[in-house]
């Protein structure tokens, strides 16, 4: 980007930030890189860009929202850092205008948002990612969306523009939240107060927006609102295609509001676990009192139906944190992600268990049940528990992959037991034994004797 709105190219905010160039814009702020010459490194300033229609009333409104979307971000930030931090925030003079600059500092971020991600993997024409690929990407994003959520914030604007791809030598690529300009607040948690309106402006990104936010009689706007465009945005990163058929504002809204218009795997098309079908599904309902109330209570349904799909053992990923790491092969995309035909309860009772791609297992132990794997976020209005112990299973050995699979038969308790006093017959034989012996030998030591007296005595 090649444009200087503002003219700030070379200035320095605080006395400490300097403003390099600008790297980004849209309808309403312009982004440059930065540095932060106390400590030499690299930063971000957003700064507040307002358009020419806007009245006197408007301009305040703008300001204000912008100046709390900083305080929001900056008390946000503290509790989790999957949110995009801001340093500080405050107003500069444009050498331009000549008018004032609202911006904030934010941490600098190496990387690409998601909708760039996208774009490229459309271009290279793939199919989507499978469900392990989407939950090891979505994770962090997920966690910092939920953490705002748990603090009655609402984001309203979750798209793939507002999901950033953080890349760093420390862990890898991790998703970051960006961009609570349009936040609501539901209560005083964060003791912000944001207007939920600004004028007559569409205050959310058509092509992920839910149902409530184009027309209110639907129902109110909360984080069930923000579980809505993230579904969304999963159903779209798990088939590389998008979601909603139409463009604009007024063909995304007839979408959105029409009851037989509704986003959902099977009207995708997409064959998904049953578990991840009903979460999804229930995600996008025009009835905002079905949806999950939060988005870590979608995520929980998630990775709930990706623990019971497949019964097979598991294995935290590396670096993934809590994310899964299902054997056999992962699914190529949303043609490929097919739920098993069989049910676990079934497959035992037929005898056989088969895994994906013919790999075999043995159930050992009591009772065929499969280790549920514990999470290091647990995730709210979901009851913790410590996982029971179950046994392992494991492929079975000698066996060709694809050829018949057995189960072992349960084992009850009874016969896995030792008995008591088994070794008491065998005592009780060789005791008697040992008398026998003595007896025996003692009668024909008395035989001998009395031969023995009669041939003395006898004449």
């Amino acid at each position: 980007m090649s444009g200087d709105p503002f003219g700030l190219a070379g200035q320095v905010l605080d006395g400490q930030y300097r403003i390099e160039r600008p790297i980004g814009e849209g309808g309403f702020s312009v982004v440059y890189r930065g540095m932060n010459q106390g400590i030499g490194e690299p930063i971000a300033v957003k700064c507040l860009k307002l358009t020419t229609n806007l009245d006197t009333e408007g301009i305040e409104t703008f300001t204000r929202r912008f100046r709390d979307e900083g305080r929001l971000l900056y008390r946000l930030g503290q509790g989790n850092l999957d949110i995009v931090r801001v340093v500080i925030s405050g107003t500069t003079t444009s050498p331009v205008t000549g008018a004032l600059v609202p911006y904030m500092v934010l941490e600098w971020l190496d990387g690409h948002p998601l909708s760039f991600d996208f774009k490229t993997r459309r271009d290279q024409q793939l199919r989507g990612r499978s469900l392990e690929e989407m939950i090891a990407l979505f994770e962090a994003g997920v966690l910092g969306l939920d953490h705002a959520h748990k603090q009655g914030v609402v984001h309203r604007d979750v798209k793939p523009g507002n999901l950033f791809l953080a890349k760093s030598a420390a862990y890898g690529t991790r998703m970051k939240v960006l961009d609570f300009g349009l936040a609501k607040i539901l209560d005083d948690t964060i003791g912000i107060t944001l207007a939920a309106t600004v004028g007559n402006f569409m205050m959310c990104s058509p092509r992920y927006a839910a149902p409530e936010q184009f027309d209110p009689k639907i129902g109110p706007i909360g984080t069930w609102t923000d579980v809505y465009s993230l579904a969304i945005v999963l159903l779209e990163s798990l088939r590389d295609a998008r979601v909603r058929k139409g463009d604009g504002l007024i063909a995304c809204m007839s979408e959105a509001i029409d009851p037989n218009s509704r986003i959902t795997p099977g009207a995708l098309g997409m064959q998904l676990p049953r578990g991840i079908d009903a979460a999804l599904t229930r995600a996008t309902s025009l009835d905002v009192h079905q949806r999950q109330r939060s988005a870590g209570e979608l995520w929980g349904e998630i990775k709930a139906g990706m623990r019971d799909r497949l019964p097979v053992h598991w294995q935290p990923a590396p670096g993934l944190g809590s994310t899964l790491a299902m054997a056999g092969p992962a699914s190529s995309g949303a043609d490929t992600i097919v739920d098993p035909v069989y049910s676990v309860p079934d497959a035992v009772a037929g005898g056989g268990l088969a895994g994906p791609g013919g790999t075999m297992f043995m159930l050992e132990g009591p009772k065929p049940s499969f280790q549920q794997p514990p999470s290091t976020h647990p995730m709210p209005n979901r009851p913790s528990a410590q996982p029971q112990a179950h046994p392992a299973v494991r492929p079975a050995a000698g066996r060709p992959a694809g050829g018949p699979v057995t189960v072992s038969p349960p084992i009850s308790a009874a016969s896995q037991a030792p008995k008591k006093g088994s070794r008491a017959p065998l005592v009780v034989f060789l005791v008697l034994l040992v008398l026998g012996l003595l007896a025996a030998g003692g009668y024909f030591a008395w035989r001998e004797w009395k031969v023995r007296h009669a041939m003395v005595t006898s004449p």
